[in-house]
């Protein structure tokens, strides 16, 4: 996280304000959006998303992976559980970095998040 929240930011990725370490523990201050709910809840809700709301939604999700990625940094835990949607806005954020690790040429990609097949 904190190679994701040095310029240029990603409004689709949670933002890690400060961090505290203690012996035997980290202490994350994050982002913390107003009246969210995981993209599974929101899907389950709605009976129905349209074309153009899943297109927004989805939009945001590539861009958010494309930051990580680009940053080198592999989330490794991406589903719907791990987005928030902001209702009112229909923004989108990644959170949970639990998982995450720094992107390396061993993981099959460059860092542009291509497939290196060599």
């Amino acid at each position: 996280m904190l190679k994701l929240r040095d310029a240029p930011s990603c409004t689709n990725v949670i933002q890690l304000y400060d961090w505290y370490e203690t012996k035997h523990l980290y202490i994350l201050v994050l982002e913390y959006p107003l009246h969210s709910e995981s993209l599974l809840k929101f899907v389950s809700r709605e009976e129905k998303l349209s074309e153009n709301t899943a297109r927004h939604l989805m939009r945001q999700a590539v861009l958010a992976v494309q930051h990580c990625l680009d940053n080198g940094v592999f989330h490794a835990d991406i589903h719907c559980g791990n987005f928030l949607v902001q209702q009112s806005t229909m923004s989108l954020k990644l959170i949970d970095f639990g998982a995450g690790r720094y992107l390396t040429h061993d993981d099959g990609y460059d860092f542009r998040g291509e497939l290196n097949l060599f």
